[in-house]
């Protein structure tokens, strides 16, 4: 699925939010990234490719 981010703030906000998929994230390190994607930002959206799932439980 593809979703896209009109800001540098949303994105780091789904990032914070799914923290099982970014474990290992140093924003300090990836600060220069960041800050290119924030210029993006400004002239069209940030796309990222993220992956969805549902686990469903029953009683048996």
């Amino acid at each position: 699925m593809l979703s896209q981010f009109t800001d540098i703030a949303a994105l780091i906000g789904y990032v914070r939010s799914t923290p099982w998929a970014y474990a290992d994230l140093d924003l300090t390190a990836a600060l220069p990234r960041l800050r290119q994607l924030h210029d993006q930002s400004r002239t069209r959206p940030i796309s990222a490719v993220t992956h969805r799932f549902l686990i469903r439980a029953t009683a048996v």
